[in-house]
């Protein structure tokens, strides 16, 4: 049963992919890993894609021990033979070179570095005391969703932001003027409908806490194919991925089918609480099972945006 077990999951790590990802979220987990007598905690990074449908899938789990970005090469080749031909953006954490590594392998891909691991490194460049400050202060900077709100205008503000932290904190004084700190606004190039969800790789954080659960009661793995069984096991299960994204459909034709949507939601609220409070078993199928079940006219076959991720 196990060697069976093994070998779906293999299969299922291995298997064919799409051709087109409008985005790829990359973020890792790190693990305690066994090599001859020593432990040590290695990077596992997990590719979950935005497909076409505006579903989630996990693409690969990998574990990336020297956390080098020339290791993505490798990485990328492998998903290209898997049918992969086009990424529209990648979402990735502080991987120093991954811009270099996406620009070879997926051309006209654009790159955004997570704006979560960005606050995270400042917040320990600064001192207890100051860090509610600094909190705000980036918050401001990073703001995402405003209509009108461009990336040279934030780059600015970040400029302005290392100057002003930069007379008592050195450390932003080389980060002021480094062209590579343009990554982390890259999202303020896509529709503000959307730039709250690609401007850090919290999405595959929440595939990350079910993978920190499943190993965390094993304590250290005893190798490398150890853990990738583990991790890919929980990335099938993962269900909460092929839910729909609303926001990445077409915002101008899709408009009215939203708001119907939206009614149709409040509607199932209103019923399940009545639900609650009517015991007769014929109001409870009334109420759950509608006449008619297109409420509003909804139309359920709404289309893919194909502007909704090119930069606007």
């Amino acid at each position: 049963m196990f060697d069976y077990a093994r070998g779906e999951i293999k299969a299922w790590l291995h298997r064919p992919i799409d051709k087109y990802y409008a985005v790829l979220y990359i973020d890792a987990v790190f693990i305690n890993i066994r090599r001859g007598e020593s432990c040590e905690k290695e990077a596992f990074y997990s590719i979950v894609g935005v497909k076409a449908d505006t579903t989630r899938e996990v693409l690969a789990v990998v574990n990336n021990p020297t956390e080098s970005a020339g290791y993505w090469h490798e990485i990328f080749g492998q998903i290209k033979e898997r049918g992969v031909q086009e990424v529209g953006l990648v979402v990735s954490d502080g991987l120093k070179g991954i811009e270099d590594v996406v620009k070879e392998e997926f051309h006209g891909a654009a790159v955004q570095l997570c704006t979560v691991h960005l606050q995270r490194d400042c917040m320990r460049e600064v001192r207890p005391g100051d860090r509610q400050r600094m909190s705000e202060e980036l918050k401001e900077v990073l703001k995402a969703g405003v209509p009108g709100r461009t990336q040279v205008q934030a780059y600015r503000e970040w400029q302005e932001l290392c100057e002003r932290w930069g007379k008592r904190y050195p450390a932003f004084k080389r980060r002021q003027n480094s062209e590579r700190y343009r990554l982390f606004f890259t999202f303020l190039n896509y529709h503000y409908a959307i730039q709250d969800m690609v401007y850090t790789t919290n999405w595959v954080e929440r595939l990350n806490r079910v993978h920190r659960r499943v190993t965390r009661m094993r304590g250290a793995l005893p190798d490398v194919d150890s853990a990738l069984l583990l991790l890919g096991n929980a990335a099938i299960n993962m269900t909460a991925y092929k839910r729909r994204i609303v926001q990445f459909l077409e915002d101008e034709e899709t408009s009215d089918g939203r708001l119907e949507y939206a009614w149709y939601l409040w509607y199932q609220i209103i019923a399940s609480v009545l639900f609650c409070r009517l015991a007769t078993p014929a109001c409870k199928t009334a109420l759950i099972f509608p006449k008619n079940y297109y409420l509003c006219n909804i139309s359920l076959h709404t289309f893919w945006d194909t502007t909704a991720l090119s930069p606007s």
